[in-house]
Order: C-alpha cells, then structure tokens, then sequence
C-alpha cells in the first residue's frame, strides 16, 4: 500500500545504525497516515563529507526491509523443541505477564545474579544499545561487555598511541597526500565510501599501494598490488622496516624527539636473515621494491589505512601494531597527508562517554557484574545463570565455536527472551520472542566509529502495535517489575518519560553548537575536514611520546586449540570467514535471497581444487576438531593456494547445515579479545 498522492509527506532525519563504516544520514520522508508503508523515501544526505550522498549497496531500500512479510509483528511463544523456529502467536499481554512471572520468579529462588544479558551492536544506537543497561544494572544482574570484531587492533594501537585514533580519515582527499596504502580492506565490499574518495584521490594523481593476500576490486585498481602469504603481515612489515634500517631511510629525527623505546625495534629488524622473510611472505621482489621506493619518495606524504579483516587473527592487535611501526619510522604522522586509518570511536570519546552516561545512569551502580561477550557459552554454561536475555545480537550465527555456544543455549532450565526483528538462528533457541521496532520508528543517536561525530535518528510511525523499541520494552519492565516488587521511589525514577525527553538530555550535553547542527543538517561532525589530528605529536600516554616499549616483531606460536592434534585425511586449510557482498553481518538475508545459495559453499583456489581432485559442484565434507559439515565445492580466483573461505552471517540453515564459526575456537584474540576469526584450520574431504 503506497501513500495517498494528496497526503502532505513529513520529512525526519535518519542514521542507519547498521554496525558499518558508514552510519549513512539521510532524510526520510512519511506519510504518517498510511496503514502500513508509512516510510516513502529515504534520500541520503549530499553534504556529508563522506558518505557524499549514496547509501552502499546492501541497504538502499530501507522500506522494503521495514514492510516485509516476514517481520515479526506479534510476540511469539515456544510451541517446539528449541533449536527450531517454531512458534505460537500470542498476545502482548499474554507474553508480558509471562516475562513477569518468570524474571519474579527467578528472582525469588536464585537472585539477581542468574540474569544475564547478552547485547551486541545489531542497532548502534546510542539509546537502544545502553538504555537496557539502566535495567539490568538496577537489577544486578549479569551484563555484557567487550566486544567480536576490531578490538584486537584497538588495544595494539592503543599500547603505542594511547588511542586507536591518531588520524581524521578525510585527510584521504587532502592535497598533501600522494600515496595512500590500503592494507587489508577490500574497500569497494567494506567500505564503498572511503572506496569513492580513494578513486577520486587517484584521478588527481595520488599514487595507490593494496597489501592484501587476496585478489580484490580495489587492488586491481592500484598502481601496486603486493600480495604477501595470508597471516604473513608481521614477517613483512620486519622486512619493510629491515629494509628502510639498511637504506638509512628512517626518520631519526622524529624517533628522537617523539618516539619512546624503538632502539630495541631496529635491532630486531636487523637480527633476521632477509632471505628468510621473503621465503615467508613470498612476495614479488620487483613490487616489494618498488614498494620500498614508494614510501621512500612519498615520506610525510603517505597515509595508511589498515582494515578490520586481518586482525581477526589471534594476533590480530600485534598485526596492526608492526604495520603502525612503518609510519612511525617514517615518521608520517603529526602533519597533513600523513596517519593511519583504523577505527575512530576513540576521538572526543569523553563526550561520547557522558552522553552515555546519561542513557544508561552508569553513575548509580558501583558494582556492576560483567562478563566478555565472546565468552558467553562459557557463562551459559554456569548453572546459576537461568534466565536470558538477548537484544541487538544474533550469537548463533555471529560467535565462535557453535557447538559449545549451541549446547548451552539448549540448556532445558534456562529460559530465553529475544528481542528480534525478523526470525534468525537465535530466536531458534528462544522460549519467547519480542517483536521490535526498526531503527527509523525510534528516537536515536549514532556515534560513527570512522567518522567522528554524532547523528540523530527521528522517530517516525510503526503500523504494529506490539514492536516495541528497546526503550520502551526496558523502561515497561523497569516500571512493571518495580511496581511489583517495591521498588523505592529513586529507582522507579529511572524508568520514567520517553525516547524523545531522553534524547534532548543528551544532546544538552552536547552542547548548543552541536545540538543546533545535528538538528538542523542531522549530523554533527567533530572536526573540519582538512582536520590534522595530534599535529602537536603530544599523544595520550605517560611519556607524551609514542610507546613501543611492549611492541615486539617476533610473535609465539599460537595455542594448540588452532591446530590439528593428529593427522586426518586431506589437505589442510587457513579458514578465512568474510562477510558476504550483499550481507551485513547476519542481517538483511530477507533482501538478498538470491546469493543464499553461495552460504552453501566452501571456495579454494583453483589448483587446491585439482589437488583435492574435486570439481565445482562436488559434495565436501569440512572438519576441524569443533565440528564438521558438507558444504558444495567451487573456487574463487583471488584466493592463495592453502586457504580457504566460507562466507559467514549468511540466512538461517538447516540442522544439517552448520556455518563457519562452528569451526573457530573460542578463543579470544590475544590483546583486545575478540574473536579469533581468521585462525582456525580445516581440512576438506571429497565425498565418493
């Protein structure tokens, strides 16, 4: 049902809260009246300086998704055994006095204690990820933090900088920069916008450098593409800095003056054998030197920008630190055209922090139970723990080591409550389902993680009456609870008033400057463009100086769990698990249903395939010590010989049919703990 032509459209400012390099403002426009399609339109914001008025390419129909068939409209009650979606509608109410009597009862037998939350960034709104905090923090009970993803690459960035985010990424397009080296990021997939500036940045004449093991867009676009071994990036970044030692190309001056311990570093790089390190990486000796001459003619002009996918590897922070130690030898930061791009939640992080103060009355509670989100199996399989909830988060399909996570959750004494959108493998194991409202019916705030700065979302009409945003769900129960169990006047207070009053509170603490732009542009950027961050070189550590004191060049082996213990039949394979084109994470399956079929398939390179005597289309049986599965064999011509790569975040599968992290230990990443993604190995087996 579309709009009536006459109806007056009412225009709100959106942000998509998709947990994405983008976090897209746009303008939505609604006719308030309509029965059921009330958005009409969403029209991307021209003037934001990266986004630059396009949305990518797995989300430019925002109506589509908030009007399918599929969503969930109605609470959902188990009628099945758990681990499949099968459920009976019922009434809210009826589901309301369920929740109640459950949370009354395990209260009452075994304290707040057996309550544990598990919530992710499914919606990177600010409200809708830390106001259910106010409740569970209230409650005492168990709450999630850390997170799955770049926190390796932070707490390695963070070791040497005091911050992981030393560089304002518009600096892309600044004149000053004439050689710009993507490492690890497949830009045009990940991260289409910085893909559009570093194509604009090469028409104008900025030479570009792709270290990447894979064959991608955007390294067939590059002046240089160096293709190191997967998992080799420690081994070539010595042999970088071996180099540039042996050149006398180094920046002495600026390791003098603003560098703290990085003698120990130069002698490191000199101790290996050279031949040795090319042996490792295997990567062409005339492109590695044509590399080195790059960044020998394009010093205090060059910029790094370091991707999420390589350090989902069990070492994934010591990775992006030893790519970090070719800058800081250079001595590239501090000016314009100069830096490393990572991840840029951690700039004026300090308001950030107190707008989430604010949402989530963190100040109230001194003690608070806490445990690591990759670690939920093991919290879930603590019998004290019988009642969970889960919101913004799709752990059976997104953590590692499925079969222990799976096993716990089919638990018989612990009841589960997912707050969900759309049916997914999580609300499999679910005892009762909430339907919620989309990001564009809720009163929100979206801090973006690469681009500083703050965006607002504007409530606009949900035609179901029983989706409910976080908000409302956590401030009902709040007061619903409280009122039953005489709860004092203070803490009922907590629960109290809407998104909207909410979000004006917050953005009083923003200030007037920002609050006046946010309101009228629908963002608020934390810099100017032409931005030069720590141009004083006045980092936030003890010294002031950048720290390598903790860096080493040498890493460990990994732990065993990453290893086979015994020799089984076929070859082995390095697992790499990507994010599909036309998925983000384990949402939007409802709009791409035509590459379900790709979730189907492991990928090798086309002389593993003759090696293994297969043919596309061939049945494979994939094992690892933590489980195993047939999947259709195909190849994939950007991979290397001894990887190979299952999609992961697909749709739901059957039973029989398991996804990639059922292969990953659980193992979190060594610095950050994250999740430990691109570690694991498996074998592949062809089934006569």
């Amino acid at each position: 049902m579309g709009s009536n032509k006459n109806q007056t459209l009412i225009s709100r400012f959106g942000t998509c809260s998709k947990d994405c390099y983008g976090s897209c403002v746009f303008t939505g426009y609604w006719d308030d009246s309509a029965p059921i399609q009330k958005l009409i339109k969403a029209i991307p914001n021209k003037e934001h300086p990266f986004t630059q008025g396009f949305f990518c390419p797995k989300f430019t129909n925002r109506q589509k998704i908030l009007y399918h068939e599929e969503r969930l409209k109605h609470p959902l009650n188990r009628s099945g055994e758990k681990g499949l979606n099968k459920f009976q509608k019922t009434t809210f109410s009826k589901a309301w006095e369920t929740l109640l009597h459950k949370i009354n009862e395990v209260l009452d037998e075994h304290g707040p204690g057996s309550i544990l939350s598990a919530s992710y960034s499914g919606n990177m709104g600010l409200i809708s990820g830390f106001y259910p905090l106010r409740f569970f923090n209230n409650l005492g009970s168990y709450i999630s933090k850390g997170g799955i993803c770049n926190e390796g690459g932070c707490a390695g960035l963070a070791q040497m900088f005091g911050t992981y985010s030393m560089t304002n990424p518009l600096q892309i397009k600044n004149s000053e920069t004439h050689l710009i080296v993507v490492w690890g990021s497949d830009l045009s997939e990940n991260n289409n916008h910085l893909y559009n500036l570093v194509r604009k940045a090469q028409k104008k004449g900025t030479k570009l450098v792709v270290v990447d093991s894979k064959i991608t867009k955007i390294s067939q676009q590059a002046d240089l593409h160096l293709r190191p071994t997967q998992n080799s990036e420690v081994v070539l970044s010595s042999l970088i800095l071996q180099k540039l030692v042996r050149s006398e190309k180094i920046n002495y001056s600026f390791l003098k003056k603003h560098v703290k311990d990085y003698e120990h570093l130069i002698d490191k790089s000199l101790q290996t054998d050279e031949e040795e390190k090319h042996k490792i990486v295997r990567v062409d000796p005339t492109k590695f030197a044509n590399f080195i001459d790059l960044l020998n003619e394009h010093r205090s002009h060059t910029i790094f920008t370091v991707g999420y996918g390589i350090q989902k590897d069990f070492y994934g922070g010591r990775i992006v630190q030893s790519i970090a130690l070719i800058q800081i030898f250079l001595g590239n930061f501090g000016s314009a055209g100069t830096g490393l791009i990572y991840s840029q939640s951690d700039y004026n992080k300090s308001l950030i922090t107190k707008i989430i103060h604010e949402i989530n009355q963190d100040r109230l509670f001194s003690n608070k139970n806490e445990y690591e989100i990759i670690s939920l199996s093991e919290s879930l399989e603590k019998e004290k723990i019988k009642l969970l909830f889960i919101s913004n988060f799709n752990p059976a399909n997104s953590l590692p080591n499925q079969t222990r996570l799976r096993k716990s959750l089919m638990r018989k004494d612990l009841f589960t409550v997912v707050l969900e959108v759309f049916q997914t493998e999580t609300t499999s194991f679910a005892d009762l389902v909430f339907p919620m409202k989309y990001d564009v019916e809720t009163n929100d705030l979206v801090a973006s993680y690469y681009i500083p700065g703050i965006s607002i979302i504007q409530s606009g009409p949900c035609p179901y009456p029983d989706c409910v945003s976080n908000f409302e769900f956590f401030s009902k129960l709040g007061h619903d609870l409280g009122l039953q169990r005489n709860w004092d006047l203070q803490r009922m207070k907590l629960f109290e008033g809407n998104d909207g009053e909410l979000l004006d509170k917050c953005l009083e603490i923003a200030g007037k400057k920002i609050t006046s732009e946010v309101l009228e542009n629908g963002y608020s950027l934390f810099f100017q463009e032409d931005s030069v961050f720590f141009k004083d070189l006045i980092f936030p550590t003890p010294s002031k100086k950048i720290d390598l004191s903790q860096i080493s060049l040498r890493l460990p082996d990994p732990p065993v769990k990453f290893k086979f213990l015994e020799d089984h039949i076929g070859k082995e394979f390095l697992l790499l698990t990507p994010n599909h084109p036309r998925f983000l994470h384990s949402q939007l399956g409802v709009l791409n249903k035509n590459f379900y079929l790709e979730f189907e398939k492991v990928f090798v390179s086309e002389d593993d395939l003759k090696e293994l005597k297969c043919k596309p289309g061939d049945v494979v049986v994939v094992f690892n010590q933590f489980g195993e599965s047939e999947f259709d064999i195909d190849t994939l011509k950007s991979l290397q010989s001894g990887v190979a790569l299952i999609y992961s975040g697909g749709p739901i599968r059957s039973n029989d049919k398991r996804n990639p992290n059922y292969f990953i230990p659980g193992t979190p990443e060594d610095l950050g703990h994250s999740g430990s993604y691109n570690s694991a190995r498996i074998r592949i087996k062809k089934i006569k």
